[in-house]
């Protein structure tokens, strides 16, 4: 089971100054239905050998240090127009319009 497990796993790598999203692990007691779990934009100030990283929020200012599990890459509009088209496609999904 641990095999297969640890073969599952997704390795992230993030860098210094790269904008991420942190997910509220604490949302899971408060959810709301249309309550996003991510929150963010962060930058990343540090990177540690086990996989902390330190993050830096942009409005306050606020240090802390999260394990990778809980981070995610922040794309901004600019990076989704420079993906491929197939992996955009599974980001951002174009709005539908029906005919009544």
């Amino acid at each position: 089971m641990k095999k297969v497990h640890d073969a599952n796993i997704r390795l992230k790598n993030f860098e210094v100054v790269q904008k991420v999203w942190l997910y509220n692990t604490r949302m899971k007691l408060f959810l709301g239905k249309l309550k996003s779990k991510w929150t963010g934009s962060f930058s990343v100030v540090r990177v540690g050998n086990h996989g902390q990283y330190e993050i830096e929020e942009f409005d306050y200012h606020v240090r802390q240090v999260v394990n990778g599990y809980i981070l995610n890459p922040y794309l901004e509009m600019k990076d989704i127009h420079e993906m491929d088209k197939e992996l955009v496609s599974f980001i951002v999904t174009p709005p539908v319009y029906e005919d009544y």
